[in-house]
């Protein structure tokens, strides 16, 4: 029956008069290894599975922070941009209204109806909508287009203050659908005007 002895690892296993200077050829070359046979534990192994799962764990905790960064800079970026268009529309027909009065040769206020004409544009209220109407052509030109189902509002006034100078306001609130969310974007502006007949 073959004696089994106490084995090593190949990179443990000791060389003759590795030992020491002792001959060990009669324990077949293997004895405990000395200081200058192996090097540190650490370096003879690899990694363990507890040490594989941590890493693993950062690993994905660092790619989780920055999936949650750069999604909300998306979003950021998102809401600003749809935000941008809203106000961008509502001054477009604000300006609209500015420029046209300033330019008329004829501007008249009627707070009654809440409209207001200069030369041949008529501008006011249709429904829950802002417009225009060219007399000339009898065309209306939507100029703000609003979804009440999504709560957004609009109103538009001319309210005379004295003598011939007059208010228009324009105000109300757009809604924003981001997807995940709405965003209401209120407006109030207002602007002087006269009368010229």
């Amino acid at each position: 029956m073959r004696e089994i002895l106490k084995g090593f690892t190949p990179l443990e296993k000791a060389t003759d008069k590795a030992g020491g200077g002792k001959d060990i050829a009669a324990d077949g070359g293997l004895m405990p290894p000395s200081a200058g046979t192996v090097r540190e534990q650490s370096s003879l192994t690899g990694f363990t599975l507890i040490e594989l799962v941590v890493g693993l764990a950062i690993g994905a905790v660092i790619v989780l922070i920055i999936g949650v960064i750069s999604s909300s800079g998306i979003g950021s970026y998102e809401k600003s941009r749809k935000e941008a268009e809203a106000y961008n529309d509502i001054f477009y027909g604000f300006s609209l209204i500015q420029r046209n009065v300033r330019q008329a040769l004829i501007a008249n206020a009627d707070n009654a109806t809440d409209t207001l004409t200069a030369d041949n544009f008529v501008f006011k209220k249709n429904g829950s909508d802002f417009i225009y109407t060219d007399t000339a052509t009898n065309a209306d030109i939507l100029i703000l287009k609003m979804d009440t189902s999504l709560g957004e509002t609009l109103d538009f006034s001319v309210s005379p203050q004295s003598g011939k100078l007059f208010n228009v306001t324009l105000s109300g609130q757009k809604v924003i659908n981001l997807g995940y969310r709405k965003v209401t974007v209120p407006f109030n502006l207002t602007t002087q005007a006269m009368e010229r007949n």
